[in-house]
């Protein structure tokens, strides 16, 4: 059997059609009253993250199944009065709507994906609270992919939201009765049709791991963009490495290198010639074979991968280097974190920075040993870590939000000392959002500027908002 192309056709003129109805409630609307979604409203957000929202029902009756009246998932963002607010979103009959969101991905710089299951008419309250005038329910849930630039929705909904961008084209997976298990390339410049890479009765895919070149690495098998060739299972290198580090022993046998732990945390480099560099540490990838003579678990090995037609993966450009500092005490970090294309390997003993050279091409290793202050140890133990910005590390302990600069200095700054927060505290673009009590009875959700943490805290909503998930975007 063939696979054959399905048709995208998704600037979302039928994603509120036959596949969504009425909520059935004394406040639902008809498909004819709420239109078709056309655009998002409000271009330009780069800061994106799905909430736990109050919200109250207006004058009718609940219509909410499976869940409290008073809280819903909501698409949310910051507005430019610096408040919490619903993504909002256009309709053909005029109206603005939102999208009771599930689950949300970003692709590539400019997109994202957005699970839905309905999309609802809000009105504002007196008392700053989110009302539901009106709610249309999916049949099932939807998807869409929105362009944050032009605010232009495509239906996404027969596709995954394991994605994989470069160069405006989406590489996804089926996930509809239809096309599960298919491999697809999207052209976003012209969006028609997705175009099967692979045949499921066969081959069937059910996550994309990587781009390298021009294949698609899957379930340990290589797939051509172009569908050119038939896949073909992975074929690891066979490393001999040469430095006396090794022993006579590895040095004559050699050891794979293959697809699983390329890079341990899945964040190959891509230099300015399209080169595909990776890494791998003692302290990271202990099951791989590495030297006896390393107790510090110091040692490191760089190289680039290339993939051909055969699925051969071949190494070169290798070197080999010393971190900075033992990175095995206690075996107490294991954390890797990305950011801004750079990568950030973290133990009690220091931070390691893995990012493309300054002269574009390959990677760059950084080492900045500093002993970590106790406060962050406690952090990591409790899993407290906020994540990285701008090379500044960022943490929470019982009533304290911390930071620390992880290029220079031991010193944290202690950002916010508070013993009213209640609930998660999440790094949301340039400020910490956090929830506390603002009287016995009600709690608010507020935000730290970072780029002026001597500012105080600003309250951005009256209501408590728990963020469950967030996309960042560059525009």
């Amino acid at each position: 059997m063939k696979s054959t192309n399905k048709a995208v056709t998704i600037l979302i003129t039928a994603l509120c059609s036959t596949l969504i109805a009425c909520g059935g409630s004394n406040n639902s609307i008809t498909e004819a009253e709420i239109g078709t979604l056309q655009a998002v409203k409000n271009t330009g957000i780069q800061s994106l993250f799905v909430a736990n929202v109050p919200v109250s029902n207006g004058a009718s009756k609940g219509f909410f199944k499976n869940r409290s009246e008073s809280e819903i998932d909501m698409l949310m963002h910051i507005n430019s009065e610096g408040k919490v607010a619903p993504v909002m979103f256009h309709t053909s009959t005029g109206k603005e709507v939102a999208l009771q969101t599930n689950d949300i991905a970003q692709v590539g710089d400019k997109r994202l994906i957005a699970e839905f299951s309905a999309i609802v008419e809000l009105e504002e309250t007196t008392n700053d609270r989110l009302s539901i005038r009106n709610k249309l329910e999916t049949k099932e849930n939807r998807k869409t992919l929105m362009n944050m630039e032009d605010g232009k929705l495509y239906d996404f909904t027969e596709y995954s939201m394991n994605t994989i961008y470069e160069d405006n084209t989406v590489y996804t997976t089926g996930d509809s009765d239809t096309n599960i298990g298919t491999l697809f390339r999207i052209d976003l410049a012209n969006i028609s049709e997705a175009i099967p890479l692979n045949n499921p009765q066969f081959n069937p895919i059910d996550r994309i791991d990587f781009k390298i070149d021009n294949r698609i690495i899957a379930g340990g098998r290589i797939f051509d963009v172009n569908a050119s060739f038939i896949p073909k299972p992975i074929i690891p290198a066979r490393f001999y490495p040469e430095s006396d580090i090794w022993t006579d022993d590895i040095k004559e046998e050699g050891f794979d290198i293959g697809l699983y732990g390329l890079s341990g945390f899945q964040a190959l480099f891509v230099d300015k010639n399209n080169d595909i560099w990776d890494i791998m540490t003692s302290r990271y990838h202990r099951f791989f074979v590495f030297p006896d003579d390393d107790p510090g678990m110091r040692f490191y090995l760089k190289y680039k991968i290339t993939i051909d037609d055969d699925g051969q993966v071949i190494v070169s450009d290798y070197s080999e280097g010393m971190l900075g500092y033992d990175s095995n005490v206690d075996d107490w970090w294991g954390y890797g974190y990305v950011y801004n294309n750079s990568q950030y390997l973290m133990s009690r003993n220091g931070t390691t920075i893995i990012s493309i050279d300054t002269s574009g091409i390959g990677i760059n290793v950084e080492c900045f040993p500093k002993t970590m202050p106790q406060s962050l140890i406690e952090a990591v133990i409790r899993l407290n870590i906020l994540g990285i910005k701008d090379n500044y590390l960022y943490w929470y302990n019982n009533e304290s939000v911390e930071r620390m600069l992880v290029t220079t200095g031991n010193t944290e700054t202690i950002l916010l000392i508070n013993n009213n927060m209640v609930g998660d505290i999440t790094l949301l673009g340039n400020s910490i959002m956090f929830n506390q009590y603002i009287s016995a009875t009600e709690i608010g959700t507020y935000s730290i500027d970072l780029s002026n943490i001597d500012l105080p805290p600003v309250q951005v909503s009256t209501n408590r908002n728990e963020i469950k998930q967030i996309v960042e975007l560059r525009l």
